[in-house]
């Protein structure tokens, strides 16, 4: 059995609570990091110790004046357009018999593309994912040989 005495105890709380303090810091939530530690606010390292301090975010307090919040969905990208507006694509991939594939589809209204999503992660996980034939897409299309018609003759 290790014994660790009483200064090495309160040495690692300190720095677990300096990361926590840090790691809180760069996600905005300082205010949080005090009243649940119950420590004081981390030092900044002084010049002549060699570490770096913490990089500032500027752009926080840009996100909350326009009143955007960050998109967070799964397969769903915001694509912002000329006039202002956002559509939505929804793209799956997944690799089949170790060649990557995709299904990919674009929407004006964010409600529609998660039903599309949902409802095409669903045959994927029934039917297995919809591979393309690509050599037939490829392959153009061969009108049948025209034959004469024997009454205009």
């Amino acid at each position: 059995m290790t014994f660790t005495d009483e200064s090495t105890k309160a040495t690692l709380a300190k720095i677990t609570a300096q990361n926590a303090a840090r790691r809180e810091e760069a996600y905005g939530l300082r205010h949080l990091a005090n009243e649940r530690l119950d420590c004081a606010p981390a030092k900044a390292p002084k010049a002549g110790d060699g570490s770096k301090p913490p990089k500032k975010d500027n752009k926080t307090n840009s996100t909350k004046s326009k009143g955007k919040t960050k998109f967070n969905e799964r397969n769903i990208t915001r694509i912002p357009t000329s006039d202002g507006r956002e559509t939505y694509r929804v793209q799956i991939r997944r690799r089949v018999n170790g060649k990557p594939h995709s299904i990919c589809e674009s929407f004006q209204y964010l409600k529609n593309a998660k039903k599309w999503r949902d409802q095409k992660l669903a045959e994927i996980e029934l039917h297995g994912f919809p591979v393309v034939n690509r050599h037939a897409i490829l392959t153009p299309y061969r009108r049948p040989k025209m034959t004469p018609c024997l009454a205009h003759v």
